[in-house]
């Protein structure tokens, strides 16, 4: 009911919080029970949102090297990403995976310092200190591993390279460019942004060309050495 509600804008919370209120052990396993059935949809939801991207995904880029090399749109390569879909699942794990370890690596120190100050009660200023650490030891790792995986997904679709070669491929790709890199997708996030001034609408064609741009200076810093593997050759073209 809670899942239903939420997806219809009805009201469903208010049987809720009546049997939370409810302290028999029948309420609070019903309550348990919503619970994970809920997070179990949202978890199944996002595991198929992610297969749908990892395939439309590579499709995109090939449509924005598309206009990139002949200046028209050809929206029948979006869905021809198939070829590609299970490296792309791969790097989308592995590039997650790094982000996600790097980030607990580096919070390391700060929540050692957080640990300490819950063991001497919750307003020990150690709280706060070893909050600010683990902000200042991870962003700056988070953006320097970001930038090195930044241009993973389209090694993988530009390049046909595997999940491994693709990680080897961007962070040669970002060695001594990850200033000009951070700049670049600056750049391109704030005109992406820009967007969201005109009621949100507009973003969907900053973020377009944000990302036209991002594939154009892949290709621009490959070329000539990239393969010519990955947009199907029409004849004629």
């Amino acid at each position: 009911m809670v899942f239903l509600g939420m997806c219809s804008g009805g009201g469903g919370g208010g049987d809720l919080s009546q049997i939370a209120e409810d302290q028999s052990p029948e309420a609070l396993l019903a309550v348990a029970m919503v619970m994970v059935g809920v997070m179990a949809v949202g978890m199944v939801v996002s595991f198929f949102a992610f297969l749908a991207r990892c395939f439309v995904l590579p499709g995109w880029i090939r449509v924005q090297r598309h206009v990139i090399e002949h200046g028209t749109e050809n929206l029948g390569l979006l869905f021809t990403g198939g070829d590609t879909m299970l490296r792309m699942v791969g790097w989308s794990f592995l590039d997650g995976l790094i982000r996600f370890g790097t980030l607990a690596v580096a919070a390391i120190p700060g929540a050692v310092i957080v640990a300490v100050g819950f063991s001497q009660g919750s307003e020990s200023p150690l709280l706060l200190v070893g909050l600010l650490v683990m902000l200042l030891c991870a962003i700056p790792v988070g953006v320097y591993v970001s930038l090195g995986l930044h241009l993973g997904s389209y090694a993988v679709t530009l390049e046909g390279l595997g999940p491994i070669e693709a990680l080897d491929r961007s962070w040669s790709l970002a060695r001594g460019n990850r200033i000009t890199l951070l700049l670049f997708t600056f750049v391109t996030g704030f005109f992406a942004a820009l967007g969201l001034l005109l009621c949100g609408v507009g973003f969907v064609a900053t973020s377009a060309i944000a990302k036209v741009g991002t594939t154009e200076a892949f290709l621009l810093a490959t070329l000539p050495e990239a393969k010519d593997y990955v947009i199907p050759r029409e004849e004629g073209l």
